[in-house]
């Protein structure tokens, strides 16, 4: 597998092979590289034969030690990068591994796994040097230049790829030289990359899948440059492929694609440099289709099928005229590529005739070996003739294009009838509304199963059970409609384009309990004046619930504060307890307390429908400029400024554009002045302006019966985000922390008996809970400080010293929400302390601020 790289350098070494951010090396640059990492990994006592695992990124490192293995005989084992310690011991284990390459970033995992594995004697870092592992930097400088002795043995494993594990334990899929060789060969002969006049190739999957692994294999055997992304992030895949001129561009899971082009600055770049877009099976659409080629107008959309196992698949181009016709061929999944047979036999074994459901079964070989040390499996994987069983449900039509309609096992059995999951998923994929699908069963006492379907929504869209039955009739039989609808905020599909189905059906199944014990959730929690708490479910990914609260005016109208998020599951619970209360939301006005999208999520909606929504003045201000590319331009010069890396800074970045919903931004919501009385019924409420949890946040609070609605006000220690920064160092500084304690005070100033919180149960006087808030702060103010006293120079480096940044586990592997919390409240500690005097804060001639404690005492 090495062979065809070695090649392209040989044919021109001063092409680039590798654009990675910054970095670009050419073909006679890499090929040095790997001769080196040969040697070291040789000198290293690997022989022909071990295995040699690695849990990178993507990255010129990842590229280079491969060929590195290929070249001296080894086994390569890509290690998904995102695992964790757990599944790295697992996959070190089951290969039999010897040797694991890993950056600096992974090594607390590394570190966690290790002892777990006997057999592994050579621990590798790219980046660094712990205690416990050699720098792999230091030994390929101190290694020999030139090839090593090669070893060539086509029919030999070259590499041991695990499956994903969300059915089971993950299984080793041993591939052979030859195996990969033809798989790569009869990709670039599918898709053209060879006939390619500028071969530049942009890949967004992560390499170590197989699916980056035959894109990138297939690229350098054509002599491409490839243009490695290692996240998907919008701002940095639309600038590569302007700035490279990116011919050829893969992106997964298809999910990915409708993300890219829902960005909003995206029209902003030239794409018309793409030739093609490659696309994998599942949730492809003909809209999605459309969508491709008007923002890639001078590119073909590529589309397949594959397994790891198969090596290659299917594919199909998705014309203009295929997505623009509704040509049933759009469902299809192509035709066989080069070099690969596929059959598709009946339950006797015999092919099955055109429109008939049958088990794909192929033949090529580019075919798997067999599961690495699983002697029964791998029988039960092929034919007794030797076909390989692809475990999926497939017809063919009379032209020979192929529909792939469910896995084998994927069968919901209602009324008698055989319903194939995939059939239904690709109808429920053409409504409008529906960005992708999962169908399964539930139990029915008539039918036995019932259809149901899981569905993420394209953004702002709306879609309810009968008008996807509606959709579905006209479509396919009505035995076939599904009869249970669940709308999440995603399905979660992988890089590979696979879905979780334990967790969405899980998801599916609470959304249902939740809906169906609507009535119990609206309980009193307050006489004279009345108001009810509703507890409405939010989607995966949040906690629980959230508490809505009515406040019924006694004429069929009144004020609901706070409806929720935008979840199907959420709205039918409130619509329960409004009919329970006789509530017209039609005649009561909405409040919103704060913008987050738990909260504001269900209001946006109902605004963008002509329902009355309030929310405090600073809230609307805030939602006009949120989304804005000014504001998007200092929230990330702000994190740049901070010592964030300009790709961590992009992530953060988004995550603050996700707190708010989207939607907000293009409707109307009436401000409401600090101070300002709202009447309900024969109660006057006071609005208060009281920014802490959220710039905008407001509370409400009834004067004669000592009652709070507080929003999120007293129940978080976070302080708002920061998003600004002060342009002259040393010059005035405005806090959120600051607005954060002085709306905290004016709170407790008041007289409360009742406060009614944002989540959870109702609470007596808060002054204890606003007490504790505000030592908590200040015990943070301390710590940020002697972590600058400590060390710390810049805002990026006093978030991971700080403990509570690191509780969870180490700050690269939390969630990118969790990062954003901390790493904005950190900035906010860090403004307050240089408003106070407590910190000085300096400007280097790049803009990158500093950190130091004031002399004296």
């Amino acid at each position: 597998m090495a062979e065809p790289f070695l090649a392209a350098a040989r044919r021109h070494p001063d092409r680039l092979a590798i654009v990675h951010g910054e970095v670009a090396l050419t073909y006679a640059e890499v090929e040095r590289r790997i001769d080196r990492l040969a040697h070291v990994l040789l000198a290293r006592g690997v022989q022909t034969g071990d295995r040699v695992a690695y849990l990178l990124p993507n990255g010129h490192d990842l590229v280079e030690l491969y060929y590195a293995v290929q070249s001296i005989g080894a086994i390569a084992v890509p290690v998904n990068y995102r695992s964790c310690a757990a599944e790295i011991a697992y996959l070190l284990r089951a290969s039999g591994s010897s040797v694991l390459v890993f950056p600096q970033a992974a090594a607390e995992r590394v570190d966690e796994a290790r002892g777990e594995v006997p057999d592994l004697r050579e621990l590798l870092c790219t980046d660094g040097e712990p205690a416990w592992a050699r720098g792999l930097a230091g030994l390929e400088q101190d290694a020999p230049a030139g090839p090593p002795t090669r070893v060539a043995d086509p029919d030999a494993v070259s590499r041991i790829q695990y499956t994903g594990g969300s059915t089971g334990v993950p299984k080793g899929v041993e591939r052979t030289h030859r195996a990969d060789l033809v798989e790569i060969e009869g990709t670039y002969l599918s898709n053209g990359l060879d006939r390619d006049e500028t071969r530049i190739v942009l890949i967004q999957c992560p390499l170590e899948h197989h699916g980056g692994h035959d894109w990138f294999c297939m690229s350098f055997a054509c002599g491409a440059t490839v243009v490695l992304v290692d996240r998907f992030h919008p701002e940095t895949i639309l600038d590569a492929i302007a700035r490279h001129r990116v011919s050829y561009m893969i992106l997964l899971p298809p999910t990915t694609y409708a993300r890219l082009m829902d960005h909003p600055t995206i029209d902003r770049y030239d794409l018309s440099s793409v030739r093609l877009v490659q696309s994998s099976a599942g949730a492809t659409t003909p809209e999605i289709v459309r969508r491709m080629y008007r923002h890639f107008p001078q590119a073909r959309v590529s589309y397949g099928w594959g397994q790891t196992e198969s090596g290659l698949g299917t594919s199909l181009v998705l014309t203009r005229e295929l997505a623009e016709s509704e040509d049933p061929r759009i469902a299809s999944i192509g035709r066989p590529m080069p070099y690969l047979e596929l059959r598709v036999l009946d339950e006797d074994g015999r092919e099955a005739a055109p429109g008939v459901v049958g088990e794909g079964v192929v033949r090529s070989v580019a075919v798997m070996r067999g599961y690495h040390d699983q002697p029964g499996l791998t029988r039960g994987a092929f034919t007794p003739d030797g076909w390989l069983r692809t475990g999926d449900m497939m017809e063919r039509d009379a032209d020979g294009y192929l529909y792939l309609r469910s896995r084998k096992r994927d069968l919901v059995k209602s009324g008698g009838e055989n319903v194939f999951v995939g059939e239904v998923e690709a109808v429920v994929r053409a409504h409008p509304a529906v960005r992708d699908a999962l169908v399964h069963g539930v139990p029915d006492p008539r039918l036995g199963e019932a259809v149901a379907v899981a569905v993420e929504l394209v953004p702002g869209a709306t879609l309810t059970l009968d008008e996807l039955q509606e959709f579905c009739r006209a479509r396919m039989a009505s035995y076939k409609k599904p009869r249970h609808l669940e709308v999440l905020e995603s399905l979660g599909r992988d890089f590979s384009g696979k879905v979780d189905r334990t967790r969405v059906l899980a998801e599916a199944a609470r959304r249902r309990s939740l809906r169906e014990a609507g009535e119990d959730l609206c309980v009193q929690v307050s006489i004279d004046p009345d108001v009810y708490r509703v507890a409405l479910p939010l989607p995966e990914g949040f906690e629980r619930a959230t508490s809505c609260y009515v406040l019924p005016d006694g004429t069929g109208g009144g004020l609901v504060v706070d409806p929720g998020a935008d979840d199907p599951a959420a709205a039918a619970v409130l619509r329960t307890a409004l009919d329970r209360l006789g509530v017209d939301l039609g005649q009561a006005r909405v409040l919103v307390t704060h913008e987050h999208a738990d909260h504001l999520g269900a209001a946006a909606r109902l605004a963008a429908t002509g329902h009355r929504v309030l929310a405090g003045r600073a809230l609307v201000d805030l939602l006009a400029t949120w989304w804005q590319p000014a504001t998007v331009r200092t929230s990330l010069a702000r994190l740049t400024a901070e010592g964030f890396a300009a790709a961590e800074a992009g992530e953060l970045e988004q995550m603050r554009a996700r707190v708010v919903p989207a939607a907000a931004g293009d409707v109307r919501i009436e401000p409401l002045d600090d101070d300002v009385r709202l009447r309900v019924g024969r109660y006057d409420y006071r609005v208060l302006a009281t920014p802490g949890h959220s710039p905008g946040h407001v509370c409400l609070y009834q004067e004669e019966r000592r009652l709070l609605l507080s929003g999120d006000h007293v129940l978080f220690h976070v302080s708002p985000p920061v998003l600004g920064a002060p342009t002259v160092p040393g010059g005035p500084v405005r806090s959120a922390l600051t607005d954060r304690l002085a709306s905290l005070d004016r709170i407790a100033a008041l007289e409360v008996d009742r406060c009614l919180p944002g989540h959870g149960e109702p609470q007596g006087d808060p002054s204890a809970r606003l007490a504790a808030l505000r030592a908590h702060h200040e015990a943070r103010l301390v710590a940020v400080r002697e972590a600058v006293a400590a060390g710390a120079r810049t805002g990026a480096e006093v978030v991971r010293a700080l403990r509570w940044s690191t509780a969870p586990g180490p700050w690269d592997r939390a969630p990118a929400g969790l990062r954003w919390l901390l790493a904005t409240e950190t900035l906010a500690h860090l403004d307050h302390l240089v408003e106070q005097g407590g910190l000085l804060r300096r400007t280097d001639p790049d803009g990158r601020y500093g950190y130091t404690v004031p002399a004296g005492p």
